[in-house]
């Protein structure tokens, strides 16, 4: 069974009316009329915070030892 929201009024046994979502169990001929069409749950997106954290320069440590000739 498909979840199909109604497009316009269906005066079947339930008396569909037009933005309902029901279970169609062949929606097939319905969709190709143009009375219903799929129904997709819409997706939530979560809001992500990210924190950017300044990197700290580090210095490089100075060479020490004797110089060669």
């Amino acid at each position: 069974m498909a979840l199909c929201r109604i497009k316009i009024h269906y005066p079947n046994s339930e008396n569909w009316n037009e933005g309902d979502v029901v279970e169609i169990s062949n929606p097939t001929q319905l969709i190709k009329e143009g009375k219903v069409e799929l129904y997709v749950e819409p997706v939530i997106q979560e809001e992500v915070v990210v924190e950017v954290i300044p990197q700290e320069v580090v210095a490089q440590p100075k060479k020490r030892g004797r110089k060669k000739k």
